[in-house]
């Protein structure tokens, strides 16, 4: 299984602070609700960004 990212992987990966995190999920971050806390598998976090660049790149 992989393992799963935590909100504190999330933010170093994109360097962001704690609040912007749900703004990415209702932007399309897949997630797992655990409880009460969120988490995140590296290839949702990929195909996030590779979405995100692939609409900004169809924009231009």
């Amino acid at each position: 299984m992989d393992a799963l990212l935590t909100n504190k992987d999330v933010m170093r990966i994109f360097s962001i602070s704690d609040e912007t995190i749900p703004r990415l999920r209702k932007q399309g971050l897949q997630y797992l609700k655990v409880g009460s806390e969120y988490r995140y598998k590296l290839e949702w976090i990929e195909d996030y960004i590779n979405k995100k660049s692939s609409l900004s790149l169809n924009t231009k």
